[in-house]
């Protein structure tokens, strides 16, 4: 029976599963350069990961999207657009000036789906509600 011999690599990589850490430094620079941490149960370079999630899964502001759907089924986008995000940075000023701390966008956003489900809540014509969304 043969006994099979690791790398250096996948040696630093089990030693450090077992002591229960989630990365580990690695000196050698990995195929894209990097040197530093990688992930203990892959032995990926945490740097190339970040890099590749980052450029794959990330987009500019202008092209987050909220998808809206009227009665009828019919899809609508909004892009947050430069108006959006003044109106979300003064509501953030706004809330700071009151409360003495900044709330984040997804505080606002749920502030702002109570507000919208109160005013929802007395029948408002669909003309109006329609002028929220211009």
């Amino acid at each position: 029976m043969t006994t099979r011999t690791h790398s250096p690599l996948r040696q630093a990589q089990d030693a450090a599963k077992a002591r229960g850490a989630k990365t580990f430094h690695w000196a050698e620079p990995c195929i894209n350069g990097h040197t530093g941490l990688r992930y203990a149960a892959n032995g990926n370079c945490l740097q190339c990961i970040s890099l590749h999630n980052r450029a794959r899964y990330s987009k500019p502001d202008h092209e987050r999207q909220l998808r809206l759907s009227y009665a009828n089924s019919k899809l609508v986008q909004v892009r947050h657009d430069t108006a959006t995000m003044s109106d979300a940075t003064a509501a953030k000023d706004m809330v700071r000036s009151l409360t003495g701390r900044s709330p984040s966008l997804s505080l606002l956003h749920k502030a702002g789906l109570r507000l919208l489900t109160t005013y929802l809540s007395n029948a408002p014509a669909a003309s109006s509600v329609m002028a929220l969304f211009s």
